[in-house]
């Protein structure tokens, strides 16, 4: 199967069937894509592309080209299953939540995350000047990662997720549910900083750069509204976070409200409690949301917080409890 990715310089290939993987389809072929208004047919629908492909090849099906979008994570997984469909129904598992970790900041085994972070880094690192060029490297990247192995090189990423999930394993960091779909983390002010106030980018490799990381909130919590509370002078920072698949069509997944399908943000409910904050709030700043949830106010997936002008987050004097229980019954 040959292989084309958005972006090259090289003319696509013609085929008599042609597969888009994670992109619009263009004549004829068959879409594998999850952004709002795609034509995946019915059967194949699922929360990443990777998903989709393997319900494809499961089916039997086959294509001479595959036409991919800008290449992520889940987009090389796709690509792996399309190729081989044999070694992937046989990892079927490891390639669903590898991508979901990648495409939508879920959490998922060991040898997922070492599949992930492997290929993460290697996207990081290699930028080809012809992506169509770079995906073969990549795809054989991802079927050398699920063969068990040492490999020290993921050591310090896997480290630093792991050390998120014992946070809260441990009550370093507090977390609370309020209901199915509605959850509360508090960093204590000993573990506040920079690591703490990172908005990870979606595929972006584990490292020390983030304390929490949203993929260790998602092991409890990734059909859950989030909210994130960090111990601050004066007060508390408080952030209100979407769940990580919601700009993209994911049918397996509770859909939360208010977004629509550009990616515009509104949730009357949510804009009621944010008023109530407001006028519960003696610090220097105001509760507001995103009005688009690209960027967010901090960055995709951040909804919601109490902030300067300029959107940066900004001391509140109402305590954690209190914001918790107004914004959870928005949920």
């Amino acid at each position: 199967m040959r292989v084309w990715v958005a972006g090259s310089p090289a003319s696509r290939p013609q085929a008599s069937r042609t597969v888009y993987v994670g992109m619009p389809g263009g004549g004829a072929g068959v879409e594998l894509s999850n952004h709002f208004g795609n034509r995946t047919p019915r059967h194949f629908r699922a929360d990443t592309a990777t998903a989709m492909c393997l319900r494809f090849v499961a089916a039997r099906e086959r294509a001479e080209v595959a036409v991919a979008g800008p290449l992520d994570v889940d987009r090389v997984l796709a690509l792996l299953v399309l190729q081989d469909p044999d070694l992937a129904l046989g990892h079927r598992r490891t390639l669903t939540q590898a991508a979901e970790m990648g495409v939508h900041q879920s959490w998922g085994d060991l040898p997922a995350q070492e599949l992930f972070q492997g290929l993460a880094l290697l996207l990081r690192d290699r930028r080809a000047a012809d992506p169509s060029l770079g995906a073969p490297r990549a795809i054989e990247k991802a079927r050398a990662l699920l063969v068990a192995a040492l490999r020290p090189e993921l050591a310090a990423g896997i480290r630093a997720l792991r050390r998120s999930a014992a946070l809260i394993d441990h009550g370093e960091i507090r977390r609370r549910a309020y209901g199915p779909r509605f959850a509360h983390y508090e960093v204590p002010i000993a573990l506040s900083g920079p690591a703490a106030l990172h908005v990870p980018a979606a595929s972006e490799p584990f490292s020390d750069a983030c304390l929490l990381w949203p993929q260790a909130r998602a092991r409890l919590d990734r059909e859950k509204v989030v909210l994130l509370t960090l111990g601050a002078r004066g007060g508390w920072l408080h952030e209100l976070w979407y769940p990580g698949y919601s700009l993209h069509d994911a049918p397996d997944s509770w859909r939360p409200p208010g977004i629509d399908e550009d990616g515009r943000f509104l949730h009357a409910p949510l804009g009621a409690a944010l008023l109530r904050l407001q006028a519960m709030e003696m610090g220097e700043g105001v509760w507001k949301r995103a009005d688009w949830l690209v960027p967010g106010l901090r960055g995709f997936p951040t909804a919601a917080g109490f902030c300067t002008r300029g959107n940066q987050l900004a001391a509140s004097t109402v305590h954690p409890d209190q914001v918790a229980q107004v914004l959870a019954a928005a949920f």
